[in-house]
């Protein structure tokens, strides 16, 4: 599922952060937990790229075909 959402904005951006995988800003510590978990397999699988550049920063996700 989280794959999905984030070819859906890779149709339109090259890059989208990880706080635009949310549908609002309230949305719970488990949910963003849920969210990470995927995103760091998918990362290690080479089917995205994650970059944060500094502590607690946004974290970006990008299409590694880029």
């Amino acid at each position: 599922k989280i794959l999905e959402k984030i070819k859906s904005f890779f149709q339109r951006k090259e890059e989208v952060t990880f706080s635009k995988l949310f549908s609002s800003e309230k949305s719970s510590k488990e949910e963003k937990v849920f969210t990470l978990l995927p995103l760091l397999k998918l990362n290690s699988e080479n089917k995205i790229e994650l970059e944060q550049f500094e502590h607690f920063g946004e974290i970006y996700v990008k299409n590694p075909k880029i």
